[in-house]
């Protein structure tokens, strides 16, 4: 590719990127998601000068979501309170464009300083497909993204080892990464597995950054404890086993995204996903045999490894190797045209690169024109009516009662952050356990919604209120919500 067609692609996809920006302005993230305002909480408490963890969300042991999330995203959003002069929606949402627009294109270079122009515009222009519906709500995914492949950009550098400046931005940026989501921890055994692969040709010197974050963790664990790192282990081996077995064909259905869904039918993107899936086998196993020793090769293995046995798992954790699994696909590709194209006789290199630039323009097109269908508003559930009105209720028992206002609801830190009223979430667990809970956290108010929030523990929590009558009392309702008061009248 030319360097005038190269310069015009990379322009085109980053007139792709700002159109679907502005598109989906006002889509919130899901009226299911709330740890954004959990962030958002962090930042307030940030930039009012206030304990990092005073956020009103309680957090019970009887559920998976933290009483608080890693610092690195709440500081970038404290930032723009500091600027705007407190929360202003529209810094958020530039703040958080910027950071998706680093996600975007920093694996696409990556992949086109390695590989060509044609293979980088194509992985950015997926990227950009892939993210277009998130790319300015407060979260710390596309954060992460950017800056793992950051750190993964300056250390496979071609033809020449990581210099003492470069490692010094990848300590730096390599830390921001790990305050930003906890399984940053994966770039150690990266940054490890890249300085062993590579010590003939680069010595020792890669291995400094590991030096420095092994100093940083016998800090952490004399100020904190090694409670708080033996929490997230699991318990024993065979249960990591186990774990990982179950979250192969997880991990696996969630790899899907990466590659779009261009058709409208859903068969026909099956289909398309079958045959992605397929090629990206094909492509990675051929990336193995050529790059092991780079550190993108590290960082897919113990990260991905890192998936498979962490406590929590979600389709968003698997954001950060999409750049490979879209590079897989494309690879895969060019690997199998040119076979083909080789035994025809039919001129293979040529062959192979049209196949990869025509699949992915196709794709791309016909996926963002399925995008244009997504509604353009909505997903917010602080801004449903039924849902204000039930915020407004709560707000005005605080009035009435001389406790304190404390609610059990499925979405609490959004209910936190709107009101200001300490919350938690409604725990999946056993019926006494629940109860114990309740009291144990001084729960005033329990909400339960008829939206589908979450099912499973709505229908729990409606069994303990029929079993507990003479515990909870009716004292709201409205087509979307209802709210019972606790008491002690049993």
């Amino acid at each position: 590719m030319s360097d005038v067609r190269s310069a015009a692609a990379w322009l085109g996809v980053a007139v792709l990127f700002l159109f679907f920006v502005v598109w989906f302005w006002e889509r919130g993230p899901g009226l299911d998601r709330d740890d954004y305002a959990l962030y958002l909480l962090h930042a307030q408490s940030i930039a009012e000068g206030r304990p990092y963890t005073d956020t009103g969300f309680i957090g019970t042991p009887l559920d998976i979501a933290p009483p608080a999330q890693p610092p690195g995203l709440p500081l970038v959003l404290a930032g723009t309170f500091l600027l705007a002069g407190g929360f202003s929606a529209t810094a958020v949402k530039i703040a958080m464009a910027l950071l998706a627009g680093l996600a975007v294109f920093v694996p696409g270079l990556y992949v086109g300083r390695l590989r060509g122009a044609l293979f980088g515009v194509a992985v950015s222009a997926f990227l950009t497909i892939a993210w277009a519906t998130s790319s300015i709500h407060p979260e710390s995914d596309l954060g992460f993204v950017a800056l793992v492949w950051s750190v993964l950009s300056l250390l496979d550098v071609p033809d020449r080892g990581p210099t003492w400046r470069s490692l010094v931005l990848v300590l730096a940026l390599g830390t921001l990464a790990m305050a930003f989501r906890m399984v940053g921890v994966a770039l150690i055994p990266t940054v490890a597995w890249f300085a062993l692969a590579n010590h003939k040709r680069f010595g020792v010197l890669p291995a400094l950054p590991l030096a420095v974050w092994g100093v940083g963790g016998v800090l952490v664990l004399a100020m904190a404890g090694w409670s708080v790192i033996a929490a997230q282990l699991p318990s024993d081996l065979l249960h990591m086993g186990s774990r990982a077995v179950s979250r192969l064909p997880y991990y696996g259905r969630a790899a899907v995204p990466a590659h779009l869904y261009p058709f409208s039918p859903d068969l026909a993107n099956d289909a398309y996903h079958i045959a992605s899936l397929g090629l990206t086998a094909i492509g990675l196993a051929s990336w193995t045999k050529t790059s092991w020793r780079t550190a993108a090769w590290g960082f897919a293995v113990s990260y991905g490894s890192l998936l498979l046995v962490a406590t929590a798992a979600s389709d968003r954790y698997l954001m950060p190797l999409y750049p490979v699994l879209v590079f897989g696909f494309l690879h895969g590709l060019e690997i199998v045209v040119a076979f083909v194209s080789s035994r025809l006789r039919a001129g293979p290199e040529r062959m192979a690169s049209r196949a990869v630039a025509g699949t992915a323009a196709l794709v791309v097109t016909l996926s963002a024109v399925q995008l244009l269908g997504e509604p353009r508003r909505g997903g917010h559930l602080a801004e449903l009516p039924d849902t204000r009105s039930m915020f407004d209720a709560l707000a005005s028992f605080g009035d009435d009662d001389s406790s304190r206002t404390r609610v059990a609801f499925i979405q609490p830190r959004v209910l936190t952050w709107s009101t200001g009223i300490e919350a938690m979430v409604i725990p999946p667990s056993r019926p006494d356990a629940i109860v114990a809970e309740l009291e144990r956290t001084g729960i005033t108010h329990v909400v339960l919604d008829n939206l589908g929030l979450a099912r499973g523990r709505t229908a729990r929590m409606q069994e303990i209120i029929d079993e507990n009558g003479c515990r909870f009392e009716l004292a709201y309702s409205n087509e979307s919500y209802r709210v019972f008061r606790v008491t002690d009248d049993c």
